[in-house]
């Protein structure tokens, strides 16, 4: 199977859910103490492993994209969603969030990398369900009027996140 970023062998699988927001919110997951998985498919799948293929695309990725090329974002999603699990009070309905006490100094870099966290999730779907990625114009991630967007060069993909 080829990784769906950049067309090399893909061997590394990834979690629809980041497995850190798993064990941030599932303690002690064994075959003992097992989640429960629900799909389309099938009904409540004894899960007893954090690390199992079943919380995984089955699309695959190259170790470079999933290590190297793609750990910033996934640092700044883990960043930013533990920020907002442990924040206190609680987030409300409404409530602003100030990314500055999240990222001091670095939101707008952070904040695309986040962005760019959920577009290779996006990606894995997609790829996942077979639909054709054009990967020949590629991706350029920038910010404009404080907008984090990834587009392709034939403006095919066009996904904006706020900052």
């Amino acid at each position: 199977m080829k990784c769906w970023i950049c067309g090399n062998e893909a061997s590394t699988g990834e979690h629809k859910t980041k497995a850190s927001d798993l064990r941030a919110l599932y303690d002690g997951v064994s075959q003992k103490n097992p989640l429960y998985l629900h799909t389309d498919q099938r009904k409540n799948q004894k899960v007893g492993s954090i690390k199992s293929e079943k919380f995984k695309f089955a699309s695959l990725i190259c170790p470079n994209c999933n290590n190297a090329r793609t750990a910033p974002h996934d640092k700044a999603w883990e960043k930013l969603s533990k920020y907002l699990r442990e924040k206190k009070p609680a987030i409300k309905k409404a409530d602003p969030i100030t990314l500055e006490k999240v990222f001091p100094g670095t939101v707008s870099t952070s904040m695309l990398n986040v962005h760019l966290f959920f577009v290779k999730l996006f990606g894995c779907a997609i790829a996942e369900l077979k639909v054709p990625i054009d990967k020949r114009h590629g991706c350029q991630a920038y910010t404009v009027d404080n907008k984090a967007t990834c587009m392709s060069e034939n403006g095919g993909l066009l996904l904006t996140v706020a900052l």
